[in-house]
């Protein structure tokens, strides 16, 4: 089965050009523009989110705040994160690796799969439930 990645940028561009670089590798590749709409993909996908590409920086609710999130429903999902160091801190606890917005391929390629290489995916049985707040936790103010 192929591993599955969700890719969070808000432009439209770069997430295209990132998708088809990893279509391109065999991955199974969602795409969304923010994290509410992530959330939604995520929650009705028809399998577990593998690894979680996002910009650090998304408007509204940041990549790190979608990150837990999405980790709270399903715990075995790595993350990547698309980013600088002027970006939104990284918080406490939640295992991420960073890359600059402007990565090569093949140091994309190399760092997701060393993500999905990582740790065994050891999922809970609640693995796949909604977050306490849902998607809806989510909306900007």
């Amino acid at each position: 089965m192929r591993q599955s990645i969700l890719i969070v940028r808000q432009d439209r561009t770069g997430r295209r050009l990132l998708g088809r670089i990893l279509r391109g590798e065999g991955y199974e590749v969602r795409e969304a523009a923010n994290a509410l709409e992530a959330m939604t993909q995520a929650l009705c996908g028809s399998r577990p989110v593998d690894l979680l590409l996002t910009d650090a920086g998304l408007p509204g609710i940041d990549g790190w705040k979608l990150a837990e999130k999405l980790r709270q429903a399903f715990p075995a999902t790595r993350v990547v994160c698309l980013g600088g160091e002027t970006e939104v801190p990284e918080p406490a606890g939640l295992e991420c690796r960073v890359l600059p917005p402007a990565v090569e391929p093949g140091e994309l390629l190399a760092v997701v799969r060393r993500a999905l290489d990582s740790a065994a995916r050891k999922a809970p049985a609640s693995a796949g439930q909604v977050p306490e707040d849902g998607p809806a936790g989510l909306k900007s103010a």
